[in-house]
């Protein structure tokens, strides 16, 4: 890698911080495509970082200076940015599920609610092979859920959220995979409770979907 030190580091402070900010912006998204991306990044980081850290050794044996090894300080110090960046964002889905709610949508896709211990909720977007997801907090008082916004774009559009006891529950019929998959909330009689949009007055919102609530079984 023939450039002069500070290019060199730069170069290679540059590309890791790419790799971070990718890492970062993607956490929130399940894309093919974003996993590819991430993946070339980090190849071109890795024979970035071989080429400086080669250099550097280079110019060691023939300085025998240790700022020689700026460039190779450098790739440590980003590697552990990039951990920790991992790390901390894995995090926040270690917090255990008070409610997990889902509403199934066509296309094998699905809405789903997951409210945290610790106060905090996820609203996920899933489609086939994709998804994205919304974070932010939330309270509970009596049988309402409180949010702090609302999502137009995943069709949740009160901030707040009934429970409440399905009317057509049947303890006697057992979960059916299709209409699991394909049907829609207010068809599976397996589910005790909903969660229903309602407006500030308490009303539930007729046009707004609601969701099933149910055990969390993975994600």
């Amino acid at each position: 890698m023939k450039f002069s030190l500070p290019i060199k580091t730069i170069v290679v402070l540059l590309i890791w911080l790419v790799c971070i900010y990718k890492v970062y912006a993607d956490f929130d998204r399940e894309y093919l495509l974003d996993s590819l991306v991430q993946a070339g990044l980090l190849i071109i980081a890795s024979i970035v970082s071989a080429l400086a850290i080669g250099s550097d050794y280079s110019r060691y044996r023939q300085q025998k200076k240790l700022t020689s090894f700026i460039s190779s300080i450098t790739v440590i110090l980003c590697i552990a940015g990039l951990l920790l960046t991992n790390h901390f964002l894995k995090r926040q889905d270690q917090t255990s599920t008070m409610y997990y709610a889902v509403r199934n949508t066509g296309g094998l896709g699905q809405i789903t609610l997951d409210f945290r211990e610790n106060n905090k909720y996820k609203v996920g977007r899933k489609r086939f092979m994709s998804a994205t997801y919304h974070r932010g907090h939330y309270t509970i008082s009596d049988s309402i859920i409180y949010l702090d916004k609302s999502y137009s774009s995943v069709q949740l559009i009160s901030d707040r959220l009934l429970f409440k006891p399905n009317p057509n529950y049947d303890s006697t019929k057992k979960g059916n995979v299709l209409k699991m998959l394909f049907g829609t909330p207010e068809d599976d009689v397996t589910s005790k409770v909903l969660l229903y949009p309602i407006n500030h007055n308490g009303q539930i919102i007729d046009s707004a979907i609601s969701f099933r609530v149910v055990d969390k079984t993975f994600e």
